[in-house]
């Protein structure tokens, strides 16, 4: 019996994974969370409106072309950019992030991040 206990366990962290993303990955999300909602609001300093997408960002900001490695990024506006919001998503297993024009990243480590979600301290 407990042969079999070690062959479930060990197929179980081969199907799902057992660590997840990196730390270092996940620092870096965090970090382009954090540089998204800076150039957000340098956006809308020079432009009175938030940017419509990533690629206004990345014109912005050049090291917003570089999306954190292990990690897709999602950007969305609200009502013609009088608000936005941004998910960072794991490739796998992980921590997600969401961040908004509120500036409070949040994350999530057993689903996907939204603003209900814990802030990351």
């Amino acid at each position: 019996m407990p042969r079999r206990s070690l062959f479930l366990t060990g197929l179980l962290l081969t199907v799902w994974g057992c660590g997840g993303t990196d730390p270092a990955q996940e620092e870096a999300a965090r970090e382009y969370m954090r540089l998204m909602a800076a150039t957000q609001v340098r956006f809308m300093a020079a432009n009175q409106t938030f940017a419509l997408n990533m690629d206004e960002l990345k014109a912005m900001d050049a090291k917003l072309k570089e999306m954190p490695e292990g990690y897709s990024v999602q950007m969305a506006t609200v009502l013609m950019s009088y608000g936005w919001s941004a998910r960072a998503t794991p490739d796998g297993s992980g921590t997600s992030y969401f961040i908004d024009d509120s500036g409070v990243l949040r994350e999530n480590s057993w689903g996907v991040a939204d603003e209900e979600s814990a802030p990351v301290e």
